[in-house]
Parts: C-alpha cells; structure tokens; sequence
C-alpha cells in the first residue's frame, strides 16, 4: 500500500503535557485495486514548542505511521506501507493552510 497523500489538521500545542497534537490523514492506495483508503490518526509528540516545523511535522507522521502499522492487516506482516507522497499540508486551529518543509 502506498501513502499518496498526507494532511496534518487542527495541530495545536499544549502547554501542559508540551506536545504537539494533530489530526494526520494518509490516503493510501491499494496496488491492484482501484481504490483508495483513506486513515485518520491522533498523533502526539513531545516537542518544545519552538521545535522547527519539519521535525514536527516528520514526528506527527512518524507516530501516524507507527499507529497504522499496529492495524492488523500491518501488524500481521500481510501490507507493507510505503510513502510517495509529496510534501504534506499543514492547517492550524486557525484555519491557516500551509505546507511542511523539510
């Protein structure tokens, strides 16, 4: 299966448990059908929060991936993820879209 797309929403910053938290989409596409799933992730890291953007963004997708890795079809060795999507897109609290930089 192979990730196509990758969105990061309402990412937000706690100040007490200092962590980010964001809604991380992957759309993924299966080879030899002709369709598309699509995986929604709570994904939470502990950062500062001044952390540079790309090492956030890198860490949500990171803990995204390892969720959708622990999914039984995953988990049992019978789907291997593969990432070829380009660069995510990134909207804050406030609405504002943007896009990662690595």
């Amino acid at each position: 299966m192979k990730v196509i797309r990758i969105d990061i929403e309402d990412l937000a910053y706690d100040d007490f448990a200092k962590e980010f938290e964001g809604h991380v989409s992957l759309l993924i596409a299966e080879p030899n059908r002709a369709r598309t799933v699509e995986l929604h992730f709570i994904s939470r890291v502990g950062q500062p929060r001044n952390c540079p953007g790309s090492i956030v963004t890198c860490s949500l997708i990171a803990d995204a991936l390892r969720q959708a890795r622990r999914m039984p079809g995953f988990r049992r060795g019978e789907e291997q993820i593969e990432v070829v999507a380009p660069t995510p897109r990134i909207a804050s609290l406030s609405g504002m879209d943007g896009r990662a930089s690595a």
